[in-house]
């Protein structure tokens, strides 16, 4: 009898365990959602006539990419804002060397996010769009050309 209380117990206390890991993820996971639309919100309307984000902003934005890509290396939407903010890190670069080199990560980062979501016509297209404007392009546009065609003939 001794024997079948101490299992009921640790039973329980597994089950409790288990139940607090998995609300402990999915908590985790909420976070993360409302850090994104956070990222996504504020990345979306840099450029914007009436908004250009301080130095400081772009930092913590940055940050906060870095820190939720580390937990989720290949979430799709979350590399496009992290192409979207590099993009505009290159757009208000110093240095030609800085906008090409912002440039090229923009680049990896928006096709690292094709790859997971291979349909996603918009999300070539702009790859193109994030290619240094002094940089050739004609390999990156024989890449992207065949995958547009492919979407295409869904529409």
């Amino acid at each position: 009898m001794a024997s079948h209380n101490l299992l009921a117990r640790l039973s329980s206390i597994t089950l409790a365990l288990v139940l607090l890991l998995l609300a402990a993820k999915a908590w985790q996971g909420i976070q993360d959602d409302l850090g994104f639309s956070e990222l996504d919100t504020e990345v979306s309307f840099w450029g914007d006539d009436s908004y250009h984000p301080s130095q400081l902003t772009r930092q913590r934005i940055a940050l906060s990419l870095e820190q939720q890509l580390q937990r989720n290396p290949r979430n799709s939407k979350l590399l496009a804002v992290k192409a979207n903010q590099l993009a505009w890190e290159g757009f208000w670069a110093d240095s030609d060397e800085d906008y090409r080199e912002y440039s090229r990560q923009a680049l990896a980062a928006q096709y690292a996010s094709l790859l997971t979501r291979p349909a996603y016509g918009q999300g070539w297209t702009k790859l193109l769009q994030y290619q240094a404007v002094d940089e050739p392009g004609e390999e990156l546009h024989n890449a992207v050309e065949p995958q547009l065609q492919k979407l295409k003939r869904w529409q």
